[in-house]
Parts: structure tokens; C-alpha cells; sequence
């Protein structure tokens, strides 16, 4: 298993132009999101929890304003720290390729695609739960959003206190970690997360 998870890209030109991103962005981010309180200030909701590869991701609930200073996914670590970041913008803003250097300077192998789904939060027997749900024509058609069309389409328990709603589309995904990683800006494991 960890094999899989320790595959390093091979292209020393992708993984140094990663690297250089990180480099530039790191300071401001770290400063800006560095832990949980501050990203939550800057209106970032939890969105996932505490996951295998040892981070939860917080959302701002937009896909508009994303720049390589402006995230709109950040990855915190079990202590609350920044450890990384999602840059993902909407396939139909971009619907040949991702955007392009001049926007974010990174080889477009490091980008990948993340498929439309939905998320949901609410409030149930005194604690949040953080759901979430492939995305069916009819999710993406609730309009207006409400307690009662979400629990229509089976996102809401009955007795449950909608927290947030979010349809999530089909996007060009950037994913780095902005803390060191052995294996590369963009693997899908950090140790030093991790462990």
C-alpha cells in the first residue's frame, strides 16, 4: 500500500515547477490560513473530515476569485495546521485545458479532474455532520435551497439543522502540499503528515 502511496512523479521539470510555486505561495497562505481559526475568520467551513491521508479540507464556498494567493480548498493537519491546498476552478470557465501558465506556472500533468458532487452540513443530535453525496441532475437543480428540497432529495435527515449546502461542479483540480513532502509537491501522501 504505501508503495502506491510513495509514487513520485518522474518529471523533474513538474515537480520543480511545483516546488517553485509552493515556494512563492507558502509565505502568504501560511500567514493568511495558517490554522483552522484563521481559515474559519476567512469564512472556510469544514468540509471533510480527518482523512486517510491525515488532513481535513475546508472550503470557502466559491469557485470565483481563485488565484495562486486565493484557494478556495485549504487542508489542515490533526493539530489545526495548514498543510495544504486545492485550486480548483470550473471545467466549463476552462473547457479544453486548465488554465494556463501564465495563471498558475505549473506543468499541466500536475492538474486533475475532481467530478460534480454535493456536500452537505447540518446540525443532529447536538453534533455536525459533514455528508457527502454524488451529484445527480436533480441536486443540481434545487433552487432555491432549503431545508425542505434537500430533505426531498434525501440530503436531510428529517429532524436535522441545515448548516450548508454546496453543489460541487466538475472542476480542474491543483492540489499541493505546502508543507515539505519527500515524495513531491503533488503526491497523494505526506509522512510527515501523515505520522
Amino acid at each position: 500500500m504505501l508503495v502506491w502511496l510513495s509514487i513520485e512523479y518522474h518529471d523533474a521539470n513538474a515537480e520543480s515547477d511545483a516546488r517553485a510555486f509552493v515556494d512563492r505561495v507558502r509565505p502568504v497562505l501560511m500567514a493568511r490560513y495558517g490554522t483552522v481559526d484563521r481559515a474559519q475568520s476567512a469564512g472556510f467551513s469544514q468540509m471533510t473530515y480527518l482523512g486517510w491521508d491525515g488532513t481535513a479540507v475546508y472550503f470557502n464556498h466559491t469557485f470565483d476569485g481563485v488565484d495562486p494567493m486565493h484557494p478556495n480548498f485549504l487542508w489542515y493537519d490533526r493539530n489545526g495546521r495548514l498543510a495544504g491546498a486545492d485550486y480548483e476552478l470550473p471545467i466549463s470557465q476552462f473547457p479544453m485545458n486548465p488554465p494556463g501558465r501564465d495563471l498558475f506556472p505549473v506543468r499541466r500533468m500536475r492538474w486533475s479532474v475532481v467530478y460534480a458532487h454535493v456536500h452537505v452540513a447540518y446540525f443532529l443530535d447536538g453534533q455536525t455532520v459533514l455528508t457527502q453525496a454524488d451529484a445527480q441532475p436533480r441536486f443540481a437543480e434545487i433552487d432555491p435551497v432549503t431545508s425542505d428540497a434537500l430533505r426531498g432529495v434525501g440530503l436531510l435527515p428529517a429532524n436535522a439543522e441545515l448548516q450548508w449546502f454546496s453543489f460541487h461542479p466538475r472542476c480542474w483540480d491543483l492540489s499541493l502540499w505546502l508543507v515539505p513532502n519527500p515524495f513531491g509537491a503533488s503526491a497523494n501522501f505526506n509522512p510527515y503528515v501523515y505520522f
